[in-house]
């Protein structure tokens, strides 16, 4: 028993209870929170939404595939604005699927069936765009989901080229891995989608048709491999997964798109839980594809596709186990209890 006088002194025993309690290893537990978004064409709708990305202010810009559009969402689901429509003139798209906000606060867009990345500023202003129809270095055969690194390095996947090709801020190409034949063995990939870089740059790719997760070094050079070839439904498996991202603390979401689920790993690969079911209900998903992304609060936004809806879910505080402690003559006992949503 630990005898201590006074309640600032209760407050540091508690953070070190705290301390504790994170190094046991516990893993952080989600709740439900809001969701927003139906099928539609109006502002606020959606048909077939697809990736996500954050910016600084916590807005959401969300990729309206069959809207041929790009909508921004502040954190509570008030519709901001719409950029872009159906076409091939700078600003307009065709199928836009993935979308990542860069460190500059300018939004980088690939816009799939025009087989090029097209960027924009922080109100949606059209800045640029790079790529092409092809197979060579800096061409495109359906890019889908884009990711920047923390320099600024554009990362994109390509469905029928079988590859991930970076560049630099200004669409200049810099590396490839892969290639349009690739395959099943580490650094190949079959129809890669989601890629995501986590704070130390290294980049991880969705890889869809082997059921698995990448990782790679910010060279390129394989780290390692999460799940299998075959398609599975038990913890760690994958069946046709889609969507990534890593959260402030680096572990590592993934959309688990036909098992109707997203799971969550450490930044080693080791599976720590899932969540999500099919259905329509709160925190059920029905084949939710590309889109996810965390808040720098550790909230999770994930794109419920063919439901067109946005999902969030936020951090639940566990309940801590009793801490004793003796203040003054008696003995009192300390808790955190468990915030109800």
């Amino acid at each position: 028993m630990i005898s201590v006088r006074g309640v600032a002194t209760t407050a540091v025993l508690v953070g070190l209870f705290l301390a504790a309690a994170q190094q046991a290893g516990a893993v952080q537990q989600y709740a439900f929170v809001q969701s927003f978004g139906t099928y539609g064409y109006g502002n606020g709708e959606f048909s077939y939404p697809k990736g996500v990305s954050l910016d600084a202010s916590g807005n959401l810009w969300i990729a309206d595939n069959w809207n041929h559009r790009i909508q921004e969402f502040s954190s509570a689901g008030v519709w901001l604005r719409t950029v872009g429509g159906f076409g091939s003139g700078n600003g307009q798209f065709i199928y836009p699927e993935g979308v990542a906000v860069a460190p500059s606060g300018n939004l980088w867009v690939a816009d799939s069936s025009n087989n090029r990345i097209q960027e924009f500023n922080s109100t949606g202003g059209y800045v640029g765009q790079f790529g092409g129809s092809g197979s060579a270095n800096g061409q495109f055969n359906d890019p889908l989901y884009v990711a920047v690194d923390p320099s600024g390095n554009v990362w994109v996947t390509e469905y029928w080229n079988n590859r991930v090709q970076e560049f630099d801020s200004a669409g200049g190409w810099l590396n490839t891995i892969g290639g349009p034949g690739s395959g099943s063995g580490n650094g190949e990939f079959l129809a890669p989608m989601g890629v995501a870089a986590d704070a130390s740059g290294n980049i991880w790719v969705v890889d869809y048709g082997n059921n698995r997760i990448q990782e790679f070094d910010s060279t390129g050079g394989w780290i390692q491999t999460i799940g299998g070839l075959s398609p599975g439904s038990g913890s760690g498996q994958f069946y046709r997964p889609e969507g990534i991202t890593v959260d402030p603390s680096g572990n590592i979401w993934v959309v688990d798109t036909y098992n109707n689920r997203i799971q969550e790993f450490d930044g080693a690969g080791g599976w720590l839980q899932t969540i999500g079911s099919l259905g329509s209900g709160n925190g059920q998903f029905d084949l939710p594809s590309g889109g996810v992304a965390v808040d720098s609060s550790g909230n999770i936004w994930v794109v419920d596709t063919y439901n067109n809806r946005i999902q969030e879910f936020a951090p639940v505080p566990e309940p801590l186990t009793m801490l004793g402690l003796t203040l003054g003559m008696g003995s009192v006992g300390v808790y955190l209890r468990k915030r109800r949503l």
